[in-house]
C-alpha cells in the first residue's frame, strides 16, 4: 500500500501558531425535564446522527433516548425496564437501533416512539459484550461482540440473527464498524495479538476484502467521500497526533497535526472534524478540521466539549451545561458561519508615534458577510485596549488598529466576534527606538 504523508505549511507548529483559526457560531437547547419513569442510574451519555433527519441522545442516567430535530425541538422516550441505550445506530430500515447493556438486549425505536426489544444473541460460549454496531450491507444491522471482539453478527428487523466467531487465535474483528459512503462496511481487524494492522471490507453481495492498515492502535473510523475512511490512533499520545485517510484502491494519506486527538467525526464535505487535548492530557483543548484536500484548521468553540456528533445537515452537536450528573443542554455549532482568521504573529515597528497595525486577515467567510458584522477589539499588552477596524480588501477582510507603543516587547491579543462566536489570537510586537512615522 502506498502511503503519502502530507505536511503543509500551515501545519508547522500548528497549535502555537494558530494559523489559521476558524470561528463557529452556536446555539444551545435545553434538554427535556427529567422523566418520572424508573431508571437504574446508569451512566451512558452520547449523541449520534440518526434517521428522520434527527439527532439522537442517549441519557442512560435517566433511562431515556431523546430525539432532537434539526431546529432543536426535543422529544424523549423511555428505555424499557430502566435500561440504558449504551449504543445507538441508524438502521437500514430508517429506524433507530440501540443496545441496552443493562437488559442485555437490542431494540428499535420508531419515529412515533414505539419501542421493540429483541432477545440477545447467544454468542455461544463467549462472554456477552457488544463492542460496536452499524447499519451495513444486506439491509441488516451489523454488530461485533463476544469476549474481546471475537464474534461478528448481523440482525434483521424480524430479529433473525447470524453470528460467526473469529477463528484466528489472538485476533479480533469489529471493535469499530462504520458504513462507508459507497455502502461498504469497514471493520478494524487485529490479525496478531491486539495489534490492529488491517481492515475488513464487507460488500452488499456478501464479499469480504482485506485492506492493510498503517496504524498500531486504531481508535475510530468515520466515513469520508467516495468510499474512503478516516481514522485516528489511540492509546499513545505520539500516535494520536496523526490522522489517516484510507481509500478503497489501497493507498493511504496521513496528516501530522501535532496535537493529541481523542475523537473524530465526519464532515459533510468528505473531510473530518477532530477534538484534541493537551499533550499527555485528554481534557478538551479545541476542535480541528481536515479537508478532503488535506488543509488543516483550528476551530474556535465557545464551550468545552468531551464528545460531539455530526448532524444530518452537517452541523455539529455536543453536550453542555453539566449541572451535576450530566449535561443540561445540547449545543449546535454551524460550520456554514465559519470564518478563517489568519493572525499576523510577529510585528517589528518603530515606537513613539501612532501607527496603524495590520493584525489579521479574515477569509473563508459566508458569501454575504459584511465588515460591519464583525466586532474586533485589541488588548495591546501594555495596559491599554482599543477597537479594531474590519475592512474589505478584494476577496478577504483586513483587521487593523491604531496604537502608540513605547519601546519594548509586547504581546497583543486580538479578539474577533462573528455570528455569536469569538476567537482570540496573539501577536508579538517588538517596538524599537528611535520613533519613526509610517505604517505597521
Amino acid at each position: 500500500m502506498k502511503t503519502r504523508n502530507r505536511k503543509r505549511r500551515n501545519m508547522h507548529n500548528w497549535v502555537d501558531r494558530l494559523e489559521p483559526r476558524m470561528l463557529l457560531s452556536s446555539a444551545s437547547f435545553q434538554l427535556p425535564a427529567p422523566p418520572s419513569w424508573p431508571n437504574q442510574n446508569a451512566g451512558a451519555f452520547f449523541l449520534t446522527a440518526g434517521p428522520r433527519q434527527s439527532l439522537w441522545i442517549s441519557d442512560g442516567a435517566l433511562a431515556r433516548i431523546i430525539k432532537v430535530s434539526l431546529s432543536g425541538a426535543m422529544t424523549q422516550y423511555q428505555v424499557p425496564n430502566g435500561g440504558e441505550a449504551a449504543m445507538m445506530s441508524a438502521g437500514p430500515d430508517g429506524i433507530l437501533w440501540f443496545y441496552d447493556d443493562i437488559d442485555n438486549s437490542f431494540g428499535t425505536l420508531t419515529p412515533n416512539g414505539k419501542v421493540h426489544e429483541y432477545a440477545v444473541p447467544d454468542f455461544g460460549s463467549e462472554q456477552m459484550i457488544v463492542d460496536s454496531m452499524s447499519e451495513g450491507p444486506g439491509k441488516l444491522l451489523w454488530f461485533s461482540g463476544g469476549n474481546d471482539a471475537t464474534v461478528m453478527g448481523t440482525m434483521s428487523r424480524r430479529g433473525v440473527v447470524r453470528e460467526w466467531a473469529i477463528k484466528v487465535p489472538n485476533s479480533y474483528f469489529g471493535e469499530d464498524l462504520t458504513l462507508a459512503s459507497d455502502g461498504t462496511l469497514w471493520s478494524d481487524a487485529g490479525l496478531t495479538d491486539r495489534g490492529p494492522d488491517s481492515f475488513v471490507l464487507y460488500t452488499a453481495n456478501g464479499g469480504r476484502r482485506l485492506l492493510r492498515s498503517q496504524q498500531n492502535n486504531l481508535a475510530a473510523l468515520v466515513a469520508g467521500a467516495k468510499g474512503s475512511m478516516w481514522s485516528i490512533d489511540g492509546g499513545s499520545f505520539t500516535d494520536a497526533s496523526t490522522i489517516f485517510h484510507y481509500f478503497r484502491d489501497g493507498h493511504t494519506e496521513s496528516y501530522n497535526i501535532q496535537v493529541d486527538t481523542f475523537n473524530i467525526l465526519p464532515a459533510r464535505d468528505g473531510g473530518a472534524w477532530f477534538l484534541y487535548g493537551t499533550q499527555g492530557d485528554l481534557n478538551f483543548q479545541g476542535l480541528g478540521k481536515v479537508t478532503p484536500s488535506g488543509e488543516v484548521y483550528d476551530i474556535a468553540v465557545p464551550v468545552e466539549q468531551s464528545f460531539m456528533a455530526t448532524g444530518p445537515d452537517g452541523k455539529l452537536w455536543g453536550p453542555s451545561g453539566f449541572p451535576g450528573a450530566g449535561p443540561s443542554e445540547a449545543t449546535r455549532f454551524d460550520p456554514k458561519t465559519a470564518v478563517s482568521l489568519h493572525p499576523r504573529l510577529n510585528i517589528t515597528v518603530q515606537s513613539g508615534a501612532p501607527r496603524t497595525y495590520k493584525l489579521a486577515i479574515i477569509s473563508n467567510f459566508p458569501r454575504k458577510a459584511t465588515p460591519s458584522e464583525f466586532i474586533a477589539t485589541v488588548n495591546w499588552g501594555d495596559g491599554t485596549t482599543g477597537t479594531a477596524m474590519v475592512t474589505r480588501r478584494g476577496n478577504h477582510f483586513v483587521v487593523s488598529a491604531d496604537h502608540n507603543y513605547a519601546a519594548g516587547n509586547w504581546n497583543a491579543t486580538l479578539i474577533v466576534n462573528f455570528a455569536g462566536a469569538t476567537v482570540e489570537s496573539g501577536s508579538a510586537i517588538d517596538a524599537l527606538l528611535p520613533p519613526s512615522s509610517g505604517s505597521g
